[in-house]
């Protein structure tokens, strides 16, 4: 099987694009609790408030549905995202941003009731590349990004945006190569017109060809 990793990115920074462009004055690092709270379809819970909501025991959440960090739990247009709350707050950040990117793009993820097929092993790859991209743009929008071409601190970005610093190099990865292909003839001189003129260059430049899978390591690790 084989992934475009050009239209998955692309898909998740449209995805950001819809969020954030209805949302007036932004400031960074972005308040992730807030933009998610903004959200009705959308309910934070922790996992401990989950353990006493449905009397789970706290310490068997991890591995009745399947992650140590956060997971979500979709029914209908509605879904709740239940997160630890003990973890590093830029892993959290991340950690939140990544469960939501998962519900606005409508992923269909993993039926702990259903045998998990070759078919759903790379479909799911497929969803946490988009939902790591969506992560990775929103907290640390592409146009912004685009504003320190001529000074990539990877330190100073890390504490700014509340990344982590491994997170933070592959943000920078990423539009480095979107400079070597030719982005800078996409930006024009007026910064209020960047957001669409990312999305532009994106959408002309995205890659025909599939990647094959082996490939995919390059890009995946996006969450840490």
């Amino acid at each position: 099987m084989k992934l475009n990793y050009e239209k998955s990115f692309l898909k998740s920074a449209k995805a950001v694009y819809e969020i954030t462009n209805g949302l007036y004055n932004l400031s960074f690092p972005l308040d992730i609790f807030e933009i998610i709270s903004k959200d009705k379809r959308i309910k934070l819970v922790t996992f401990s408030e989950f353990s006493q909501n449905t009397g789970t025991l706290y310490f068997k959440i991890p591995s009745i549905f399947g992650s140590e960090e956060a997971f979500h739990i979709r029914k209908g247009d509605k879904a709740i995202i239940v997160y630890n709350d003990s973890l590093p707050m830029n892993r959290l950040r991340f950690t939140l941003a990544h469960e939501y990117g998962h519900f606005v793009m409508g992923h269909t993820g993993v039926n702990l009731n259903k045998t998990f097929t070759y078919k759903d092993y790379y479909r799911r790859i497929a969803e946490e590349y988009e939902a790591n991209s969506f992560a990775s743009c929103l907290l640390f929008p592409l146009h912004i990004r685009y504003k320190y071409i001529d000074n990539f601190n990877i330190e100073q970005i890390s504490y700014k945006y509340q990344m982590s610093l491994q997170a933070t190099r592959i943000a920078i990865k990423v539009i480095r190569r979107h400079i070597h292909n030719g982005l800078n003839d996409y930006m024009s001189s007026n910064e209020s017109y960047h957001p669409e003129n990312y999305l532009s260059f994106l959408e002309e430049k995205m890659e025909s060809k599939s990647d094959f899978i082996n490939e995919f390591k390059y890009v995946y690790d996006l969450t840490i």
